[in-house]
């Protein structure tokens, strides 16, 4: 073959290949269909690069609503039956004196009123262990703190005393109106004698840590757990003091936990907190041991008066309003016609009282002058069951909720739609304190 005609052959063969490779690619386009192609042609046109769409993310979900600012709500339980009743002067339904006060350990109504003493809003027995542990961390007297009584027959060591008000006390923070009937719980005994109930403040619903063995244990593994809520290293030098803290002291004792959840309550990274102080009931009555007497059972009642105190200093350290309840199971009695200072010698649940303290160191509420909610009977030296707080130990916790809650501003509505069994009487006549 000539050259001229191996070229003229050569490019017959080029000519029928590109030919041939424009009809495949046609093919390609119409594979992936119209839509794609005219994609590419618009994107060739304006000269950006082929994308593929991107699907629109799902919106985020809402965050869970936050929960209310509330003021520190902290319970302290004395377990197995304190004598209060025997500390603070309880009243009948009048407001008087009781004629005989000898069962609570006080002797007669002529007796005591030579022995009394006015201190933080209501009258006490002047040679009161409770008072004597308050008064050696606060004082002789403080118009910033206010003392209520609550009458209420309680059982004797039982796990039957509604008077856990934790979770009840949670309720202002949310604002639910969902009252669940088991919400008020016990304040039992728990192995290391220092349990606690620790409701994170941003945790929906409740989170609780119970039987707290350590003050570590709250800072590791809490929601919002940094290291500023260990009192030992981000408090005051005042507060250490107060609880008797260093910075070596042991994240698993008594100063550690309590002060852990004092401190926490107080600076809004914990709703309601609790814990128990051990050594009544039985512990301090014991008629045929006589190294008991009323001496060691005012040094027992001291005890838990000093640790009530440090928790209401440290409110007024850190210049915070905050709602002290003291709670126990029973309490204990001494024999009829026992003169004043007689050692107790029995358990008495009959005769059990509640406290809660207001403790406002601005002085923004008004506070009641009457300490008493409910009353004694004047010859049985009993507690009055006809009234409502006297009436069980769940219906007291309700009343002293009910005051929390007016503390926060919640309104008489707010308590009967949370508290239903609240609405079934005038509650108004059980509550003593309210914003100016």
């Amino acid at each position: 073959m000539s050259i001229f005609r191996k070229f003229v052959f050569s490019l017959l063969v080029l000519v029928f290949l590109g030919f041939t490779f424009q009809n495949c690619s046609t093919g390609f386009d119409s594979q992936n269909g119209d839509a794609n192609r005219q994609m590419r042609d618009a994107n060739s046109l304006s000269g950006s690069p082929v994308t593929t769409p991107v699907p629109t993310p799902a919106p985020a979900p809402a965050p869970a609503p936050a929960l209310k600012a509330a003021i520190p709500f902290v319970q302290v339980h004395l377990l197995y039956g304190a004598a209060i009743a025997g500390n603070i002067i309880v009243l009948d339904s009048s407001g008087n004196m009781l004629p005989d006060y000898s069962i609570l350990g006080l002797g007669t109504s002529a007796e005591l009123q030579g022995q009394m003493t006015t201190a933080f809003g209501a009258s006490w027995y002047a040679q009161s262990g409770l008072l004597q542990g308050l008064r050696e961390i606060l004082g002789a007297n403080d118009p910033r703190i206010s003392t209520f009584a609550v009458a209420v027959a309680t059982q004797d060591y039982s796990t039957g005393n509604k008077l856990n008000m934790l979770g009840l006390a949670h309720l202002v923070r949310n604002g639910s109106n969902n009252y669940a009937p088991n919400i008020l719980g016990i304040m039992g005994d728990y192995p290391n004698g220092v349990p606690a109930e620790f409701p994170v403040v941003n945790s929906a619903p409740v989170s609780i840590v119970s039987d707290l063995t350590n003050i570590s244990t709250l800072v590791t593994n809490s929601s919002m757990a940094n290291l500023s809520w260990d009192p030992r290293i981000s408090s005051t030098p005042d507060f250490m003091s107060l609880w008797n803290l260093t910075k070596t002291t042991l994240a698993n004792s008594n100063e550690a936990i309590r002060s852990g959840l004092v401190f926490n309550a107080l600076n809004g990274n914990a709703g309601p907190v609790g814990f128990t102080v051990r050594g009544f009931g039985s512990q301090y009555i014991n008629p045929y041991s006589p190294t008991i007497t009323r001496q060691t059972q005012n040094a027992q009642d001291a005890v838990a008066g000093r640790v009530i105190g440090q928790t209401i200093k440290s409110a007024l350290l850190l210049n915070k309003p905050a709602f002290i309840v003291v709670t126990t199971d029973g309490a204990v009695r001494a024999y009829p016609y026992s003169p004043i200072g007689a050692t107790w010698t029995s358990i008495g649940g009959q005769r059990s009282t509640q406290l809660f303290f207001i403790v406002d160191p601005l002085q923004q509420f008004n506070r009641s002058q009457s300490y008493m909610l409910g009353s004694f009977k004047s010859y049985l030296q009993s507690v009055d069951t006809s009234t409502l707080p006297g009436s069980s130990p769940a219906a007291a916790s309700e009343v002293i909720v009910s005051n929390y809650f007016i503390m926060n501003g919640r309104t008489l509505a707010d308590i009967t739609n949370i508290m239903p069994d609240m609405g079934n009487t005038d509650i108004t006549n059980y509550l003593k304190v309210g914003l100016k």
